[in-house]
């Protein structure tokens, strides 16, 4: 909005106030005019008292003027009516354009500040234009400096420039000459790489070479190692063997001696004899104990240091009816007798049970084949005891019904 507009709203504003102020004027007349007039009738009325005497003439006129009073009376509750009335419209139509001036005052000030605003604005923009001015001078008079400027560059690059073509010429010809001799060195290069690519192929096959030669090497020394370790080990048990041997030679010697004066050694070689003839599958278990191979002495000698593993065998390996069996039994028989003649007096005797006799869990054990319980039916393997003391040292292995 600028000046002009701005004027123009604030006189067409005042022209409206004046117009309202001039209407509220002839309200005002007219209402002066009716309470004038309202106050004569008023007037007339408290000079014709009702209550006073008067002739016939003056009640004529009396009575005229009652009815004159009478139409006017009925005027003036008209005049007053509307006297209200307008006095009501005056008041509503003040308060309109009291408050429509105050409204018209407001937007007065409203536009005053807005236009006051304005004009600082413009003022602001007005300086901004004058600097803008004042800048473009500066900036053209900077630019026709630098037109001269660029006029002397001009002329310096067009003398540069024949110069520089006059050099680029000169070195063409350089440029071409060494072009032959680079062509000459990359042929010498393609050749020395390619002799480059054969040798790196011949030092490759040597590295395979070389590394296939080294996993040989690690192999054997892998190998070599092995051996030297299945060496050491096969030193121990040799040395282990040998100690074995001379323990069990010894061993031997010593039942030899304890054995000098023992008279059944006949005896002895029949049980071995009889021994061997059982099938090895049968006696596999056995064998590993009393080694029948290293002779009848040490088979004597691992039977009495074994004899508990013997007993254990002879308990679970009972089977009625087994050729072999009593072979066995006449074996652990001579043992218990062999191991008497250790001493000056015999120190173990055997424990029979009696067939038919009720079956005693503390001095027999049923075989693998019997029942649980029951009476003796038949003693498979009878059982010893201490002498002395009659201590049980080896339950009696029993055939229970």
């Amino acid at each position: 909005m600028n000046d002009g507009q701005t004027g123009k709203i604030l006189n067409d504003s005042i022209e409206k106030i004046k117009g309202i102020l001039s209407i509220i004027a002839k309200i005002s007349t007219r209402v002066d005019g009716l309470e004038k007039r309202i106050s004569e009738i008023e007037k007339l009325n408290n000079i014709y008292s009702p209550k006073e005497t008067i002739s016939d003439e003056d009640k004529k006129e009396v009575k005229e003027k009652n009815n004159l009073n009478f139409g006017n009376e009925n005027q003036e509750n008209e005049l007053k009516e509307e006297n209200l009335d307008l006095k009501e419209r005056l008041e509503n139509l003040k308060n309109e354009k009291i408050k429509e001036i105050e409204e018209k005052d407001q937007r007065i000030s409203e536009l005053t500040e807005k236009n006051t605003e304005l004009e600082e604005k413009n003022k602001k923009l007005e300086e901004e234009k004058n600097e803008k001015i004042d800048e473009i001078k500066k900036l053209s008079k900077d630019l026709n400096q630098e037109k001269d400027n660029f006029d002397n560059l001009e002329t310096k690059f067009s003398n540069f420039k024949k110069g520089a073509e006059d050099e680029f010429l000169k070195l063409n010809g350089e440029i071409k000459s060494r072009d032959v001799k680079i062509n000459d060195l990359n042929f010498k290069i393609n050749n020395l790489l390619r002799e480059k690519t054969n040798l790196e192929k011949n030092v490759d096959d040597l590295r395979r070479e070389i590394l296939s030669k080294n996993q040989s090497i690690t192999r054997l020394e892998n190998q070599v190692s092995s051996l030297t370790e299945d060496v050491k080990n096969r030193d121990y048990k040799i040395f282990g063997l040998e100690k074995d041997n001379n323990e069990l030679k010894n061993d031997k010697n010593n039942l030899i001696s304890r054995l000098a004066d023992f008279k059944d050694l006949e005896e002895l070689e029949a049980l071995y004899s009889e021994y061997l003839k059982i099938p090895e599958n049968d006696r596999e278990k056995y064998d590993a104990i009393l080694k029948p191979h290293l002779g009848k002495d040490m088979f004597l000698y691992l039977v009495t240091t074994k004899f508990s593993n013997y007993k254990d065998f002879l308990k679970n390996d009972f089977i009625e009816n087994a050729d072999f069996y009593a072979v066995l039994v006449k074996i652990y028989d001579y043992v218990i007798n062999v191991m008497n003649k250790e001493y000056d007096e015999e120190v173990y005797e055997f424990v029979n049970p009696e067939i038919g006799e009720r079956y005693n869990p503390i001095s027999q054990i049923p075989s693998s084949n019997s029942v649980s319980n029951g009476d003796v039916a038949r003693v498979i393997v009878k059982g010893y005891q201490r002498k002395r003391d009659k201590k049980l040292l080896y339950q009696s292995i029993v055939l229970l019904k």
